[in-house]
């Protein structure tokens, strides 16, 4: 008799009381390969955002603040889909992080958090959240590998040399250009390593910046780095331009390769004598050419007096003086936070309009190598933290000098007003928001710096 009193309590009982409602919003976060990752390695972070009815607005997925090393490239694909999962039907959108390790350890992907309205069963638009669990990405170092910052690990690699000029006779003063192109698969440019470019006594290394490129083929990476440089013998002799090597780790087979760059031997001979002067020549030729001498050399004194007169007439500093005196200003008082900040803007008013506005293209440009060593030094001492650690309490970073940063931006820029060139009199700083809005730039996080 009991029986049929429940099968009858049952049936009195609501269908939604028994049947558990889906929620109207889920977020979950996946990443492949699912196997070791190794450094460098091509990571796909996917968000599944899933809803069992309709999105009543298309959603934005956020960007994750990684602790850890890593790049993230900008513009993720966002594919849609669905799925059924316990006779329940969803739709599905899929957003794809690209992300590459750049330090072995770990690498936590956060949590990410969704708020976005979601059509309910009636078709009414209702505000919902979701919430994601947090990923941890164990990063391994190729065994094998004898310096990270010449490793590339990717399923394809392919190294092209090529030369301008003659190796076997290169005069005295002149240069002979060496290219060195590194094409990778499902991996990014700036990932690439730079070619270790070296000279022997007695010739000049001129390295020229790189060039990278990156492309998506049906969701593919390719990647492809250009590095050149210009080598000039100042002396006659036979010279041996050293070889470099690049390891490469393919993720796919497990499997750890070397790829060369041959040395280069070049035959300096000296440069042809001048041929000797006419000494049958009008004597009113000599007079002629020391008065045009002593003209030119009149009209450039004039410039320069010129030039010397508008930079030191009072209530007339250029933009390019005032940023230098603020860096100069921060680098006496050791504030590393302001020095950053001006270094960044004088290198920008330093650099002659339609040039790459870069430390590393003014530190060539000066032929100041120290200037981009101590730029470095101060981004390192501003962002840098160690992977996963958080600075002990009571503990205060290592104060910051400012005095190679600041003899390094003083001889930059006594050589660089020295050259014909020069720079700029007045110059501002690029429009914040040009009328075409170029592709963002990658993503570095570093440790603890999120946004």
């Amino acid at each position: 008799m009991r029986s049929p009193l429940i099968l009858c309590a049952i049936l009195a009982c609501p269908v939604s009381a028994l049947a558990q409602e889906a929620p109207l919003l889920g977020l979950r976060v996946m990443a492949a390969p699912t196997g070791p990752i190794w450094l460098g390695q091509h990571v796909g972070v996917t968000a599944i955002l899933r809803t069992p009815s309709r999105f009543a607005a298309p959603p934005t997925f956020p960007e994750p603040a990684l602790q850890g090393r890593a790049v993230v490239l900008p513009n993720g694909s966002t594919t849609p889909g669905s799925e059924r999962e316990g006779g329940t039907s969803y739709v599905l959108l899929q957003h794809r992080y690209d992300v590459f390790p750049l330090q072995a350890g770990s690498l936590d992907f956060p949590a990410l958090r969704m708020e976005l309205p979601v059509a309910d069963a009636d078709g009414t638009a209702r505000r919902a959240a979701a919430a994601s669990e947090s990923l941890r990405i164990e990063v391994r170092l190729p065994p094998g590998t004898q310096d990270p910052a010449l490793l590339v690990t990717a399923p394809a690699l392919h190294l092209d040399t090529r030369l301008d000029g003659d190796p076997t006779r290169l005069a005295v003063g002149e240069a002979i250009t060496r290219h060195v192109t590194l094409t990778a698969r499902d991996t990014s440019a700036m990932l690439l390593p730079p070619m270790p470019w070296a000279a022997p006594d007695g010739v000049r290394l001129y390295p020229n910046p790189p060039r990278l490129s990156d492309s998506s083929d049906r969701g593919v990476l390719s990647a492809v780095r250009e590095d050149s440089a210009a080598f000039v013998p100042q002396r006659s002799g036979r010279y041996r331009l050293p070889a470099a090597s690049f390891q490469w780790f393919n993720p796919q087979d497990g499997q750890m390769r070397r790829i060369d760059v041959p040395a280069l031997v070049v035959e300096a001979i000296a440069a042809a004598p001048a041929p000797e002067a006419d000494h049958r020549r009008p004597g009113f030729v000599l007079p002629v050419l020391a008065l045009l001498a002593a003209g030119a050399a009149c009209l450039a004194y004039r410039r320069r007096l010129g030039a010397w007169l508008a930079r030191h007439r009072p209530g007339r500093t250029t933009p390019e003086a005032q940023a230098f005196a603020d860096l100069l200003r921060a680098c006496r008082q050791g504030q590393a936070a302001q020095a950053c900040a001006a270094l960044l803007r004088w290198s920008v008013l330093a650099i002659p309009a339609g040039e790459r506005p870069t430390l590393r293209h003014l530190a060539c440009l000066t032929t100041t190598p120290e200037l981009e060593t101590e730029g470095t030094r101060l981004a390192e001492h501003c962002f840098a933290r160690p992977l996963g650690r958080d600075q002990p309490p009571g503990e205060t970073a290592p104060p910051w000098s400012g005095h190679g940063l600041l003899t390094a931006a003083r001889r930059a820029r006594r050589r660089l007003r020295t050259t014909p060139r020069g720079f700029p009199a007045r110059r501002g700083l690029p429009p914040l928001n040009p009328e075409s809005t170029p592709t963002p730039a990658p993503r570095v996080t570093l440790p603890g710096w999120a946004r």
